[in-house]
């Protein structure tokens, strides 16, 4: 977190002392090109413009105001990593041009949870997620299933 909302390269974010992603570099600059870090505000430091907001004026419990900048606070300490959608079919091997399974084991090396999220209307699993599945073995205790739109199938499908 910063104070400003800003968009970090790759190649710029990989090479900071501060940031945890300096093992990122032995992937190359053709994947640092499209890594990206997005940083966002202090979230402590929105909290009263947000319960100004939310509350307007209204009287607010100040234990209520501890308990969020609490949250608030452990946001600081969280990093959210999103990958970019898994290929199939021929753009499997033209589009990529870098380890993208060698990339998704780093990072779930590194993490506390993983989301793998599945559509249910496309159950189907290309070759490259295979891979990146079976990169993530060793980190099973890591890993939860999200069935994404799992609300608009009925019991039969």
């Amino acid at each position: 977190a910063g104070p400003d909302e800003r968009s970090i390269p790759g190649n710029t974010i990989a090479v900071q002392a501060d940031m945890p992603f300096s093992g990122l570099t032995s992937f190359g600059t053709a994947f640092l090109s499209k890594f990206e870090c997005s940083q966002m505000p202090n979230p402590v430091s929105l909290l009263f413009v947000v319960a100004a907001i939310i509350f307007e004026g209204k009287y607010l419990w100040k234990s209520n105001l501890v308990h969020f900048a609490y949250i608030l606070k452990l946001l600081e300490h969280i990093t959210f990593v999103d990958t970019p959608g898994v290929l199939s079919g021929e753009k499997q091997r033209t589009q990529r041009s870098y380890d993208f399974t060698g990339v998704t084991s780093w990072f779930a090396a590194k993490c506390d949870l993983i989301f793998l999220l599945f559509d249910p209307h496309k159950l189907d699993i290309s070759d490259e997620f295979k891979r990146v599945i079976g990169s993530l073995r060793g980190h099973d205790d890591k890993i939860r299933v999200v069935l994404n739109k799992a609300d608009q199938v009925d019991t039969q499908q």
